[in-house]
């Protein structure tokens, strides 16, 4: 079994590994798992996506791995990191429409 994965950095220096699935995972194309993240084959050349999911695993070790355990708990603090991540990605999703993402969480 052959596992697909490419290495990103962040910060110029952690290297973060991104795999790809052939399978979708339930509503999302690409997810991250603190330490890494895994995205839908369909979507490894979305550039965008893969920046979206990078800025989360930055979000995981700013807060020293507490965000892995507040994201799912806090529509406040979720609101919060998906507007940084689609704001830093170049989406320039609204409230409204993350909101409306989030709703399917």
């Amino acid at each position: 079994m052959k596992i697909d994965f490419k290495i990103y950095f962040i910060w110029r220096f952690l290297p973060v590994p991104i795999f790809y699935t052939k399978k979708k995972m339930g509503i999302w194309v690409g997810k991250a798992y603190g330490v890494f993240a895994v995205i839908w084959e369909k979507y490894r050349d979305d550039e965008k996506l893969h920046k979206h999911e990078l800025i989360h695993i930055k979000q995981f070790y700013r807060t020293f791995g507490f965000h892995i355990l507040r994201y799912p708990f806090s529509n406040k603090y979720r609101l919060k990191c998906e507007r940084e991540a689609y704001g830093k990605n170049g989406s320039g999703f609204s409230n409204a429409k993350i909101k409306y993402h989030l709703k399917n969480y």
